[in-house]
């Protein structure tokens, strides 16, 4: 396994990598700590409305047997009507806490400081795996932690703290694809953008201006094995995609 030291003395063995990882996981853990720190000390400054009160309502819905509704419909209105104004990962995962944990803003909140933890942990394995040192993965995990843009999402409730998550793991797949372009390294590569997407739709972008062109592009491999890589890339994303999209065309008129 590689490891390097800072500024690109290399190193091998299991020792450089777990020294490695122990610096960026204490820094995630601080990270987390502000984050935590910071929803406690502000619990009451911002009245849920827009999005994030469409997150948590949604969220305590599903977790009581009601699927993918629209939460402001139903509180305001009375009426049961499906809704799919939002990807289902961020709602899902803020499910799981209200049926297993609480069903609170504040617990919403403090589930989604560890999206952001975690976040700014793969922040610092793609800072490793561009720059090669561990004291690049180590700075970029640091700015990660204290970056406002990252860790008020947080505290808002918004499915940013998600989507960051998991463009970052995108990412990391694409390069490993890159360096090691195979089926394999395709398949996570369309997993993770589809995994992206069903947390940001914006993220659905990922396969015409990132996968395809790299796969398209990738050194070492004949024009039809590229073809077949981005198709596959593309295929896997498209199943990962799949039950949403089954799901939205049994539930509605038109195409969802």
């Amino acid at each position: 396994m590689l490891g390097l030291r800072a500024f690109g003395e290399k190193v091998v063995g299991r020792k450089a990598e777990t020294r490695f990882m122990r610096g960026l996981v204490a820094i995630a853990a601080a990270g987390l700590a502000w984050r935590v720190t910071y929803v406690l000390t502000h619990v009451g400054r911002r009245v849920l409305g827009g999005d994030s009160f469409y997150y948590h309502w949604q969220a305590n819905d599903v977790a009581r047997g009601r699927w993918f509704i629209d939460p402001v419909q139903l509180r305001f209105y009375g009426r049961v009507t499906p809704s799919a104004f939002h990807p289902p990962s961020y709602v899902a995962y803020l499910a799981l806490v209200s049926r297993f944990v609480s069903q609170s803003e504040l617990a919403h909140r403090l589930a989604s400081t560890v999206l952001g933890a975690a976040t700014v942990f793969v922040i610092g394995l793609l800072g490793r795996q561009l720059f090669r040192t561990d004291a690049a993965g180590w700075t970029a995990a640091a700015i990660g932690a204290v970056y406002a843009h990252l860790w008020i999402n947080d505290e808002m409730l918004l499915s940013e703290s998600m989507a960051q998550l998991w463009t970052i793991l995108a990412l990391l797949a694409v390069f490993r694809f890159w360096h090691a372009p195979r089926t394999r390294t395709a398949v996570w590569m369309g997993a993770a953008v589809g995994c992206a997407v069903l947390s940001r739709a914006e993220a659905f972008t990922l396969f015409p201006l990132l996968v395809v062109p790299i796969a398209l592009r990738v050194g070492g491999t004949e024009r039809r094995g590229r073809i077949k890589l981005a198709a596959i890339a593309c295929g896997i994303g498209a199943l990962i995609l799949a039950p949403w999209l089954a799901f939205n065309a049994m539930r509605f008129e038109h195409p969802v």
